[in-house]
């Protein structure tokens, strides 16, 4: 609308070779989860450009800032256990979460290391991109939110997405868009007696 970042159909265009409009140098901004995973920027922005982690964005409304955790199933114990492998597959487990393993994480940056003392060590804060001292940052804030939510979050989800979309796209108006995600998630999240809606009005926190 104010024409500061392509539309979401012009994204592919913009993006040209690369994954993103930001790793192409076309926007100044990208938003997103690149303090987890800033190997992948690093592999396709190479040194074209100087570039930085920003802080998370505060909100007017809304709660403090916090940082979320992303479950993945324990595919590696439930392997193990059916090929009779546990005390291998716990050899494995703990050297992947030490910190010698942890701390070439922090330099290859292909997630984020989960070893307290590596995600805080020289060379996984060390640039490039800049602003790598946020992800310690992130790391060491109390506040977590929790990205799975309730049990029908995925019947949630891909009305919300679907909703969403429509203002993407300029199918609605952002407003119109938000309006009808906000009136959907009243209504869904209505049905659990222990989750009512708290809020009259859409809240980033």
């Amino acid at each position: 609308m104010h024409r500061t970042s392509p539309a979401y159909d012009e994204t592919p265009t913009v993006s040209g070779d690369q994954s993103n409009p930001f790793a192409a140098g076309k926007i100044g901004i990208w938003p997103g989860g690149r303090a987890f995973s800033t190997g992948y920027g690093l592999a396709k922005i190479k040194e074209r450009f100087r570039w930085t982690l920003l802080p998370e964005a505060v909100a007017m409304r809304g709660g403090p800032p916090a940082h979320l955790v992303t479950d993945t199933p324990n595919l590696v114990s439930s392997s193990a256990t059916r090929d009779g492998l546990e005390e291998p597959a716990t050899v494995l487990a703990v050297f992947l979460a030490g910190e010698d393993y942890q701390g070439r994480v922090g330099i290859e940056r292909g997630h984020m290391p989960v070893h307290k003392a590596a995600i805080g060590s020289p060379t996984s804060v060390a640039p490039p991109p800049d602003g790598m001292q946020w992800m310690k940052a992130y790391a060491d804030r109390p506040a977590n939110r929790s990205r799975f939510y309730f049990g029908t979050w995925w019947a949630w989800w891909q009305r919300n997405r679907t909703l969403g979309h429509k203002g993407w796209t300029g199918e609605q108006s952002p407003a119109e868009a938000l309006e009808l995600c906000h009136a959907w998630g009243v209504e869904h999240l209505s049905s659990y007696g222990h989750l009512q809606p708290f809020v009259s009005a859409p809240v980033y926190p």
